[in-house]
């Protein structure tokens, strides 16, 4: 691998996995020539993927890839207690009486216009909105909750190490 690639330094006594270790530790390693027999590892910065390199005896060369993936989901949020909207920025587009929590949020996922709630957690009335700002606005009102729809996000990083071909 030494015409196509950089090196990054040099450790003796490695395992394979000490030899990734060591490779994800230094800034733009991305490959590493083992020799499983001397237990010898040299970290390595390529250019190309997979990366190129020349037979060697006894030396195995291994590409370490990184994978992120991102994923949004969709998070209710209590935007206040004691509370109702009640502006022209959040129009009712239908509510229910004698419903749970969990019944109010469902009814409102199925309704692609709805992305908020009114909740009467003691009369367990819902109304559903449609908002065009956010957090809502809302007023007083005792017995109720404002919930609104936001996103949220998690990302995932996903390290591998595999033999280069």
């Amino acid at each position: 691998m030494v015409a196509y690639c950089r090196g990054l330094g040099y450790e003796s006594s490695a395992t394979l996995s000490g030899c990734e270790s060591y490779c994800l530790s230094i800034s733009g390693c991305n490959a590493v020539d083992w020799h499983p027999g001397k237990l010898q590892c040299t970290p390595r910065q390529c250019s190309y993927y997979p990366p190129k390199y020349a037979s060697h005896s006894g030396w195995e060369v291994w590409a370490i890839t990184t994978e992120t993936s991102t994923t949004t989901n969709l998070v209710w949020v209590k935007v206040a207690s004691e509370s109702l909207m009640g502006d022209v920025n959040c129009a009712e587009v239908g509510s229910d009486e004698s419903v749970t929590w969990s019944l109010c949020e469902s009814a409102c996922l199925a309704l692609s216009s709805c992305n908020a709630i009114d909740f009467s957690y003691g009369g367990t009335r819902c109304t559903y909105r449609h908002c065009t700002t956010y957090p809502p606005n809302y007023q007083s009102a005792s017995g109720w909750e404002v919930w609104a729809i936001t996103t949220g996000t998690s990302t995932t990083t996903n390290t591998t190490i595999h033999v280069a071909e």
